[in-house]
């Protein structure tokens, strides 16, 4: 409008306000917009009366544009925002519907401490092949970390299954094989029942079982060709050597039973769960991830205040995911790490009940059997 209070006669600059109007269309509620239409017709009338010449065919035929131009815009408008309220509440059912089936990792259950963080493949999604679990049983509490073949939303399918049939088998079988056993029988299932296509040939699942006895500070571990564990220690970081079995929805390539060993997890010693997404992350130079060295020289060659950090693991879960994120020129599998203490039943018992919301070489010594 300053352009055309200023301009000869001969410009007319009155019709730039329907491109306003189409333009805050795109942005604005149809309220709004509106507004900004009527706003320009005032103007518009306004110019008329400044210009005192009277009936101006150009000058009415542009508030004539800009009245049809503005209930254009808002029917366009009224579209849009319909159509964001629609996504808006389809988003909102999908992570209603991810967290329901990724459930929030407790920080504390009985004398366990725990902490991770879990990072999806598609920017879009909460859930993507990695998973966890934390469930208390008669047994003992027990997790579960894997990692579906494939990544993204396309494994989701896959991790609903192993997810469902591992709360379900958890609290039912004494065995941490037999857990694991109704879990390859889900996957056999689903290939069957499933449309056929090449990648259900290859349906599997790495993954790793533990168990925490609530009268004993070990850990019970059934290796289903998954990353090794690490522990991390006031003195050192170390694997902890299993013997691994096939992933699940593999078992009938081979007749032999994954063993379930034990070890000791004293108070001091965080145990650390994670995927290969973490370890294969690539820096600038193309070289993967060094986890256990990382958390070697992040916890161990540190101060003794320091040190008290490492046996948290909040603290360990929150190094891992901001260093890992430092490192890699860029992260295209998904995440998933759980770290856990076992406390001493005195110090877990005076904290109240849960709340809900290069590497040193020290190998890690098995406890005696149960």
């Amino acid at each position: 409008m300053v352009l055309q209070v200023v301009a000869p006669p001969q410009y007319f600059f009155g019709s730039l306000l329907s491109g306003a109007v189409l333009l805050g269309a795109l942005v604005y509620s149809p309220r709004t917009t509106a507004l900004v239409g009527a706003v320009g017709v005032l103007l518009l009338l306004g110019l008329d009366l400044w210009n005192g010449v009277g009936f101006d065919p150009q000058l009415t035929g542009a508030i004539i544009t800009l009245a049809v131009v503005t209930g254009l815009a808002v029917l366009l408008s009224y579209a849009r925002h319909r159509t964001l309220l629609q996504l808006s509440r389809v988003r909102a059912v999908a992570v209603t519907a991810q967290r329901a089936l990724l459930r929030p990792l407790p920080e504390r259950l009985g004398t366990l401490r725990l902490a991770g963080f879990y990072r999806a493949a598609d920017d879009e999604a909460l859930i993507g092949g990695d998973l966890y679990s934390v469930q208390p049983t008669p047994f003992g509490v027990r997790v579960l970390v894997g990692d579906v073949r494939g990544k993204g939303l396309g494994a989701t399918e896959t991790v609903a299954t192993v997810l469902a049939v591992f709360r379900e088998a958890a609290v039912t079988y004494p065995a941490l094989p037999d857990v694991a056993s109704r879990m390859d029988q889900a996957l056999a299932i689903d290939r069957e029942t499933l449309a056929t296509g090449p990648d259900l040939e290859e349906m599997f699942t790495t993954a790793v079982l533990m168990e925490f006895p609530e009268d004993r500070p070990v850990v019970r571990v059934l290796d289903r060709g998954h990353p090794p564990l690490l522990l991390l220690a006031p003195d050192g970081v170390s694997l902890a050597h299993t013997e691994p079995g096939l992933p699940l929805g593999l078992s009938e390539l081979a007749s032999f039973e994954t063993p379930t060993q034990t070890f000791e997890l004293p108070p001091d010693r965080v145990l650390v769960a994670y995927s290969d997404g973490v370890t294969e992350a690539r820096g600038p130079d193309g070289g993967f991830y060094p986890l256990s060295q990382r958390m070697y020289e992040r916890f161990v060659r540190t101060t003794s205040a320091d040190r008290d950090a490492a046996a948290r693991p909040t603290e360990v879960a929150r190094f891992i995911q901001r260093d890992v994120v430092d490192y890699a020129r860029s992260l295209d599998d998904d995440m998933v790490v759980v770290a856990i203490r076992h406390e001493a039943r005195d110090s877990a018992r005076a904290e109240g009940p849960p709340a809900l919301t290069p590497p040193s070489p020290h190998p890690v010594s098995p406890a005696p059997p149960d």
